[in-house]
């Protein structure tokens, strides 16, 4: 790799927020782009196996980092890449103090030759060639600079950045438009992290370190975009899950609690009799289950 990144160089791309269609070539829609290091105070190695449907691409600048992907495990040294798949459950094993990595979360259809490429890539520690490395090294340049068009620049250049990864330059032209969430993207990535994994009981402070945020800053997110604390939301959340499944399946209270991540059907019981005022039984002999 050519150049040294440090997390200063990364500081005003980090600022743009970035999201949104990447190119008029491909379906494909950029979520997030952020870089973070050991040293983040709201980064922790807490979180547990999660997934999402869309690629999680991340760039490892710095130091190591050990994900692990079911039975498998990925140990990616300074100066690689690891392409996390849609659908595909990883955690974050472990890291070294001088860890620095830069992420990129995308959502591509299903049809686009870059999702089949990218996919084709995933689970593993690819080298990061010198061109993508000075791909990087572009858009943080680009973003330190008073240009009208900077943004579109970058998005053109991480889009260029995937298909280098993916091996795949036929593209075919399509409209599509995918929802994405424009008041914060810290909303939307908290939001979808539920949303995703209905089996993960997580907590506020996980879920703040996934978000790179504290759990007071996530919390007052939540109310000012949802007017509902962050805590309130995800009960809301697994409650829905859980009704949805009493009456419109054959599960079992057991199945129901142990699909939707807890630690026992009597702790289910409890906290679905808690909110909704009866037993998951009752509720669903009430709703003609």
């Amino acid at each position: 790799m050519e150049k040294a990144f440090a997390k200063i160089d990364f500081e005003e791309l980090n600022k743009l927020n970035l999201y949104g269609r990447l190119c008029e070539a491909a379906d494909a829609e950029l979520y997030w782009f952020n870089t973070i290091d050991r040293a983040d105070a709201a980064f922790g190695q807490t979180m547990k196996t999660h997934h999402h449907d869309f690629f999680e691409i991340h760039f490892i600048l710095g130091g190591r980092i050990v994900y692990v992907f079911g039975q498998e495990r990925a140990e990616a040294e300074a100066n690689s890449i690891v392409v996390i798949p849609a659908g595909v459950p990883h955690v974050i094993e472990s890291f070294t103090t001088d860890m620095l990595k830069s992420s990129i979360a995308v959502r591509i259809d299903g049809s686009e030759a870059i999702f089949k490429g990218l996919r084709s890539k995933g689970c593993r520690a690819l080298k990061m060639q010198d061109k993508l490395c000075r791909g990087i090294a572009f858009c943080t340049e680009i973003a330190g600079k008073q240009l009208p068009y900077k943004e579109i620049l970058i998005k053109n250049r991480i889009f260029e950045i995937l298909c280098d990864i993916a091996g795949e330059f036929d593209f075919e032209v399509q409209k599509s438009a995918v929802e994405t969430d424009a008041r914060d993207v810290r909303l939307f990535k908290a939001k979808q992290f539920i949303k995703d994994n209905p089996n993960v009981f997580i907590g506020c402070e996980e879920l703040a370190r996934y978000c790179n945020i504290s759990a007071k800053q996530l919390n007052r997110i939540f109310i000012k975009y949802e007017s509902t604390p962050l805590l309130q939301y995800i009960h809301t959340e697994k409650l829905e899950q859980a009704k949805k499944m009493l009456t419109e399946s054959e599960a079992t209270v057991s199945d129901v609690s142990e699909t939707l991540g807890f630690s026992s059907v009597y702790y289910f019981s409890r906290f679905f009799t808690k909110h909704i005022g009866m037993s998951p039984v009752e509720y669903r002999r009430s709703a003609g289950g």
